[in-house]
């Protein structure tokens, strides 16, 4: 009885083979396309020049500050309109 309520506070052991989780390491591998494409590649690895960013990365300075400046003017005319400066 002892044994059982001590085996409940122990903390279980996972160092020795009793890894419950399955082996990814075939799932985690590069699609054969991706293979292929770094057999044939003369720069020995992905070619990021071939990929084109997203909008949001291209034009991410100018949306921030078009962003900023709609909320600056929103916060110029609530001041105004809830008489901030009237006291």
């Amino acid at each position: 009885m002892l044994r059982r309520i001590l085996g409940l506070i122990r903390k279980p052991d996972y160092r020795e083979s009793i890894y419950a989780h399955p082996d990814l390491s075939a799932k985690t591998a590069l699609p054969w396309y991706t293979k292929l494409r770094l057999i044939l590649s003369t720069r020995s690895g992905l070619d990021h020049a071939d990929d084109k960013p997203s909008a949001w990365v291209r034009h991410r300075r100018w949306l921030l500050i078009i962003l900023a400046l709609i909320l600056g003017w929103l916060i110029a005319e609530s001041i105004v309109g809830w008489n901030f400066y009237e006291g």
